[in-house]
């Protein structure tokens, strides 16, 4: 693959038109569209605009590897979104477990005190939809 199919697939990948990469890299539309066709060859200063709109390098622009590039990034990207879905999991999981134990503490002192039973039955309630909402989110 070389950098005419290059450009057409960073483009494709970053859901860009056309004319988003011309404006990024102020180079004309029909310009891209020639490059993306394989009609016209870009010139140093064009690969260079072109290779900061993606944040690649030029070699890699004009690389056969891209494809190898690609996906080690999106393995790096994945990986990093699991262990933040992770972190944020766990997270969670301890605060529904802490709001348990809280409200378990909270049903024990109801059985021990009446003046004050309104109340408790209010937290309660508040934390029991609090655990359901945290619950809900990670369905």
């Amino acid at each position: 693959m070389g950098f005419h199919e290059n450009l057409k697939k960073l483009r494709y990948i970053n859901k860009m038109r056309q004319c988003d990469v011309a404006d990024l890299a102020d180079i004309s539309r029909s310009i891209i569209s020639y490059y993306e066709l394989g009609k016209a060859n870009p010139t140093l200063e064009n690969l260079n605009k072109l290779a900061n709109v993606f944040g690649i390098t030029v070699e890699l622009l004009m690389s056969d590897n891209l494809d190898i590039y690609l996906l080690e990034n999106e393995v790096k990207y994945r990986e990093k979104t699991n262990k933040e879905n992770l972190e944020k999991s766990n997270l969670n999981k301890n605060s529904v477990e802490h709001l348990y134990r809280i409200k378990e503490s909270y049903l024990n002192e109801l059985k021990n005190l009446q003046d004050q039973t309104k109340e408790k039955i209010i937290e309660i309630y508040k934390i029991e939809k609090t655990i359901e909402l945290i619950e809900n989110e990670y369905k």
